[in-house]
């Protein structure tokens, strides 16, 4: 309940008395023809509205206008002889009540199209008709309150316009309680607590503030809105035989005995029993459960409540029992046109009754819908599918028999029911007709299309995909036998939809493999091709160096290999890619394989490593204990093809591989690949081998066979090729496996498997998604089309030749990731460990993200590590998982001295990445130009104290200080760093330097850094800080600092809850001199400045006000 205190002697108190009374409400008082005109500007009110005010007269002679729009013929007024009356355009009426001159009053008027109804105090007190919609006023009128020829003499207070027709129960429960301004209709609000001048605020925020005009003025007193209130709220928990009722009251002080009085008729008749409550200025509730009701009946009743010796009455309320619903037949589904995103449903009509179609994903559930749920306007108010089956989508389709779903999500099972019912309009509880359908369902499969034309391919193809020239295509590598005598060759994508045909010179190849790798971190990829020379029936081996798009041969001495297959992976953590490669002697068929370091991109040197000798399987590396290199999974034939293995390799450093004796299957000729199928942060090995498919566990470091058996149909032939894919088909955050091979009669299956989590997984036949099966072919997982789902290649084996890129078409809307934040840099010995936070991402869980890391000599270079990004996008250059893996470190080794410069994007399962993280710098063996010690954010009363100290700095500008995360809805809600303030730096200085800054908006979560800057524009950021600044209790005015002051000085405040704040200023003589705040604030601390330039030293008085409360600081200004 609001406290008001009357305010006589504001002179005096403010000469004599160390807190200045000024009050926290004001009416207007009307003593001689005045009004408040107020112009409607670009809002109007039509067809449905309300009008509020507490009124009290000083005379009673004449009607008295209280709302007066000349422009509409709208009025609302008070009559002289005790009566209400409004008029409007489409008529009007009377209604009698008794009021005395002295006496506060609350009115009440509202109309619909077709009525009007008068309140006094809370009870309706007239209902009436109306020939047709109500204009109470249009955009660009005046209106006119106390008065329009028809004087207003007495005070008035509290004045509210709303564009809709308020019930009963609603202007009851709230004529004595202060509003927001953001109440859904609300269009003007007038609490009157101005203190002095002729403008009358609107706190709605749309403006409608008024001027008076004429013998009217703010006077300072009690409120209209004291005393004991007691109210009704609606009937809950309604069946067919009972409700639930509530009573309420609200007493101003003693205590209260609340009771309920209910019947069949407005009569009443029967009272519940009586609940007493203590002293309390709060609202206290109590209810009663009436039973024996009988169904589809109205009943009526209101709350009793007893003060001292005198009882007090709500107005009536009314509610409908449930009806006994009927049973019917129900309705059947047929599916129809399950292809693409869309589905059709259709059904019997068998009893004219209406219906709503009720969409679940995944489980089927038990629908049970609760009765005497009320709707009103089924066409755009579809909100209470929740309440009728969590977790589901609601249609109304009236009494039509069909409905089509648009936009499904990919992979995915929906169950549909339909409801059917009577009423839920204007006010009839709806009633569903049982039993309804039991829940039928439809899995929509994923599509893919065929919609990019089709390239030139090779026989025995061997293929690579990935962005070679940085403009953010993809363009494709092959390598293999064809009728034109070529042999590798490039399709450069032109971004349109075509491709350019690029020869790099290399000779006829097959039972080989190609790669690309930019061995000279120069930005370009450059190729290396191992295999058979078709045209001359010799192996060989060779790297092209790219430069700009022309290709020169390194001249490196490689082994020569057939049935080689490639990999680069940077092995001794230094930047730069190494090679390693498995094959035959093309003389002898003994197995072998090649390891060599990469120098700078200039030479490479054969090294040994322990490795396995292993041909016609597969490579992948990844860092699967987390230890800081790449580790390898390898399968294969050996012993000259007659027998078949698997193995995990650990990188021990110094290019020391060690067997950890991971129980694998042998692979045969399979495809090994790696990905975190749980999403748990290890990288999980996916094995396509003789057996079929398997997926290891990767548990720490230990790896088990969970179990799943995938394309089992295809195991027997060791010989046989086969492939598998890794990645998020669906978009669901969840690595998805794609499986193509063939079996020992050579027949060709591919199956998607959607990864559905737990070790689950559902099989989709590519015939079925619209793939085609290939024979012999190499896919790969692609975003063709830059949507951020992946698409398909394949590059066909036999017959056709040909390269085929499906586009996926149904693919649920895949969002890039966020970056991490950078967080440290730290040297150990020869090697730098780079440390980062967490990225996230709105598809696949934090721990299931991989990171790309790039490291430069210059600000946006890659001369060091090359994350295979375009560093001004995002868009990744290769689609595989970040080369950092899924930890949030990596190191680097052997870096020359020197500033380095380092930036970090997060990968989804999708292969989408983010945008680079802010660039950070390092220094190796020099010392940087601005060193930072410290960087601390502590809360305190003025906001958030920001402390940092440099050991030296070198050119320094300064620190730009940003923020993000705050709930501060003007700037941070988009969760974007912002620019927050500027210290200025020492320049060039060899002393240790402190500094600090406070942030007076900072508040709740928030996350600080600096942006350090040198005066020729380079800049680098620090680490960010995070702070809790929790939302202040309590509502509070902090004492001016410093104080005294000269000129100017700072007021920190905090507030609990949201609300219209503002702050004041005066001088010794109670006169306004400065308006500090006013303005919504959420909830939080907050710093103001007061400059005293332009006034004089003495004594002033600073006072907050917000949410009905009001606090005083004094303030000594000395010049």
């Amino acid at each position: 309940m609001r406290r008001t205190f009357r305010l006589t002697l504001l002179l005096a108190f403010f000469l004599c008395s160390s807190v200045v009374p000024l009050t926290a409400q004001s009416v207007v008082q009307y003593s001689s023809n005045a009004q408040i005109v107020v112009p409607a500007d670009t809002f109007s009110v039509r067809g449905y509205g309300t009008v509020e005010a507490w009124f009290m007269l000083s005379t009673s002679t004449f009607q008295r206008d209280i709302i007066n729009v000349p422009a509409t013929g709208f009025a609302f007024n008070v009559g002289q002889e005790n009566s209400l009356v409004v008029t409007t355009g489409s008529g009007g009426g009377t209604g009698v009540v008794s009021y005395a001159t002295g006496t506060w009053h609350h009115i009440a008027a509202t109309f619909t199209p077709t009525a009007y109804t008068l309140y006094f105090d809370g009870s309706a007190v007239k209902q009436g008709p109306l020939i047709g919609p109500v204009t109470m006023f249009d955009a660009g009128q005046t209106i006119y309150i106390g008065g329009n020829g028809a004087w207003f003499y007495g005070n008035l207070d509290d004045i509210r316009i709303w564009n809709v027709a308020r019930s009963a129960y609603e202007i009851q429960s709230s004529m004595k309680q202060d509003l927001t301004g953001t109440e859904p209709g609300l269009i003007a609000y007038y609490p009157i607590n101005e203190l002095g001048g002729t403008t009358v605020n609107d706190l709605t925020g749309h403006g409608l503030h008024g001027s008076i005009v004429g013998g009217a003025g703010f006077l300072p007193g009690i409120g209209p809105r004291d005393g004991s209130r007691v109210f009704s709220t609606p009937a809950t928990d309604i069946t067919t035989t009972s409700a639930v009722l509530h009573g309420n009251a609200e007493p101003d002080s003693g205590t209260v005995k609340i009771f309920v009085e209910y019947g069949p008729t407005a009569a009443l008749g029967s009272s519940s029993p009586t609940t007493e409550f203590a002293s309390s200025d709060t609202v206290v509730t109590m209810q009663f459960t009436w039973t024996g009701l009988t169904p589809s009946t109205t009943y009526h009743y209101r709350t009793a409540a007893v003060f001292g010796t005198d009882t007090v009455r709500s107005v009536i309320l009314s509610f409908p029992t449930l009806a006994v619903p009927p049973t019917i037949p129900a309705s059947s589904i047929v599916f129809e046109n399950v292809q693409g995103k869309e589905l059709t449903l259709r059904w019997t009509n068998g009893n004219g009754a209406e219906r709503i179609v009720l969409v679940r994903e995944g489980e089927a559930v038990s629908y049970d819908p609760p009765e005497g749920m009320f709707i009103n306007s089924w066409w755009n108010q579809f909100a209470y599918a929740e309440q009728i089956a969590p977790g589901t989508v609601l249609a109304y389709r009236g009494t039509d028999t069909m409905i089509t779903m648009y936009e499904l999500s990919p992979l995915t099972t929906y169950h549909f029911s339909i409801l059917e019912f009577n009423g839920g309009q204007d006010g009839v509880p709806i009633t569903f007709l049982r039993p309804g359908t039991t829940a039928q369902q439809q899995t929509i499969a994923l599509m893919f299309s065929d919609s990019i034309p089709d390239l030139p391919g090779r026989y025995d193809s061997h293929n690579d995909v990935m962005d070679m020239d940085g403009d953010g295509d993809l363009d494709l590598l092959l390598g293999g036998g064809s009728s034109d005598g070529d042999s590798v060759f490039i399709h450069r994508n032109n971004g349109d939809g075509s491709f350019t045909t690029v020869r790099p010179g290399l000779p006829i190849l097959r039972n080989g493999s190609v790669k690309w790798a930019d061995i000279d971190r120069d930005g370009d990829m450059d190729i290396a091709a191992v295999g058979e020379d078709w045209e001359f029936s010799q192996s060989f081996a060779v790297i092209l160096r790219n430069d700009g798009g022309s290709y020169t041969n390194l001249g490196v001495t490689l082994t020569a290999l057939t049935n080689a297959e490639i990999t680069w992976a940077d092995m001794d953590n230094d930047g730069d890619p190494d090679l390693c490669y498995t094959g035959t002697d093309y003389a002898t068929d003994e197995e072998m394989i090649a390891v060599y370091r990469n120098d700078n991109g200039t030479a490479f040197t054969a090294v040994t490593s322990g490795i396995s000798a292993l041909a016609k399987g597969s490579m992948a590396w990844s860092d699967f204990d987390k230890d800081g290199d790449l580790d390898l999974a390898i399968g294969g034939l050996f012993d000259l093809g007659n027998e078949s293995a698997a193995k995990i390799y650990r990188n021990d450093g110094g290019f020391t591989f060690t067997d950890i004796a991971a129980p694998l299957a042998a692979s045969g000729r399979g495809k090994i690949v790696w990905a975190d199928m749980d999403n748990d942060g290890d990288q999980d090995l996916v094995m396509f081998a003789s057996s079929g498919g398997t997926i290891y566990r990767n548990t720490g470091g230990t790896f088990t066979d969970i179990g799943v058996s995938l394309h089992s149909d295809l195991g027997g032939y060791y010989d046989a090729r086969r492939w598998v894919v890794a990645g998020d088909f669906n978009d669901d955050g969840r690595t998805d496996l794609f499986l193509s091979g063939e079996n020992d009669d050579e027949d060709i299956r591919s199956i998607l498997y959607r990864n559905d989590g737990g070790d689950s997984f559902t099989p989709f036949l590519a015939s079925a998604t619209g793939l085609r099966e290939p024979y012999s072919g190499q896919w790969y997982p692609a975003d063709w089309n830059g949507d951020g789902s992946l698409d398909l290649m394949v590059e066909f084996d036999g017959g056709s030749t040909s390269a085929y890129i499906f586009e996926n078409a149904f693919g649920a809307g895949n969002t890039a990731p966020v970056p991490p934040a950078l967080h440290s840099v730290i040297t150990v010995g020869d090697s730098t460990v780079l440390r980062w936070g967490r990225g996230t991402d709105m598809q696949t869980p934090a721990a299931g993200l991989t990171y790309s890391l790039r490291i430069g000599t210059t600000r946006n270079g890659t001369q060091i590590l090359d994350p295979l990004a375009v560093l001004t996008t995002g868009t990744r250059r290769s689609i595989t998982a970040g080369n950092a893996g899924s930890d949030t470190s990596w190191f680097i080794n052997d870096l020359p001295d020197g500033i380095y410069y380092w930036s970090v994007q997060t990968v989804d399962n999708a292969y989408l990445g983010s945008s680079f993280s802010p660039v950070d710098s390092f220094a190796v063996g020099v010392p940087l130009p601005v060193e930072l010690t410290s960087f601390t954010a502590v809360p305190n009363s003025r906001g958030v104290e920001l402390r940092w100290n440099t050991a030296n700095e070198l050119n320094n500008a300064g620190f730009e200080i940003e923020r993000k995360g705050s709930t501060h809805r003007s700037k941070d809600s988009a969760g974007q760093w912002i620019r927050i303030g500027f210290v200025e730096g020492h320049g060039t200085s060899n002393a240790p330097q402190q500094y600090s800054f406070i942030d007076g908006a900072g508040r709740g979560t928030v996350l600080y850094r600096l942006k350090q800057v040198d005066r020729d524009g380079n800049f680098t950021y620090s680490p960010s800080v995070e702070v809790n600044s929790a939302v202040p209790s309590v509502f509070a005015l902090e004492q001016n600092y410093p104080n005294p002051f000269n000129p100017s000085t700072t007021i920190a405040y905090q507030i609990p809850a949201v609300g219209r704040v503002k702050m004041s200023v005066f001088d010794a003589l109670g006169r306004e001199v400065a308006v500090l705040v006013n303005d919504v604030k959420e909830p939080g601390s907050y710093a103001a400045q007061f400059d005293g330039m332009q006034h004089a030293s003495g004594m002033y008085f600073v006072q907050l006000h917000s949410g009905g409360m009001t606090a005083v600081r004094k303030m000594l200004l000395v010049k």
